[in-house]
């Protein structure tokens, strides 16, 4: 019995310690005070006003904590709808960018590759064709074509040549 005593008036410090530093002492018994002073004058009212608080109490307490519970259970519900939903786009998306960097490092890898089979094309080709190597010219004229010369690599223009539709009457039609 004595420790249920002790555990009481622990409770009850503690509970008085917080209410305490809430409402301070002096402002709590100058309004047990009014409430006593008021309870003297109107009896009669002080005792409805009672009444319809206590009893009023368990409703509002009752509906206090639907509303909390019911906020509770939305936010759960949402929480847990968006994760799912989450969870489900990202068994979506992992795979796809799986499939697209494979796309991705497959279209370089044959980029690379068709770079390189040119390049080793193209120096085959100058050892089995040598005029096709780079000329260097004095005037920049030879054979009728004019050459630039663009970094080590000599770029050849043709002259144009008049092209007529073989079609066409009155001496063609040039293209």
């Amino acid at each position: 019995m004595a420790i249920v005593s002790d555990m009481a008036n622990g409770a009850l410090g503690f509970t008085q310690k917080h209410i305490d530093r809430v409402i301070p002492p002096e402002h709590r018994q100058k309004a047990y005070k009014q409430t006593g002073d008021f309870a003297s004058t109107r009896p009669i009212l002080f005792a409805f006003m009672l009444i319809q608080s206590i009893l009023a109490f368990i409703p509002l307490l009752l509906f206090v904590s639907f509303v909390a519970s019911t906020f509770l259970l939305a936010v759960g519900t949402a929480l847990i709808f968006t994760l799912f939903w989450i969870g489900v786009s990202l068994a979506v998306l992992i795979p796809t960018l799986v499939v697209t960097g494979s796309v991705g490092l497959f279209v370089w890898a044959w980029a690379v590759g068709s770079f390189l089979a040119v390049r080793w094309a193209y120096g085959l080709l100058q050892n089995v064709f040598p005029e096709m190597q780079h000329r260097n010219t004095q005037d920049g004229k030879q054979n009728g074509t004019q050459a630039k010369k663009i970094g080590t690599v000599e770029l050849k223009q043709f002259p144009a040549k008049n092209l007529q539709d073989p079609g066409a009457q009155d001496g063609g039609e040039e293209l």
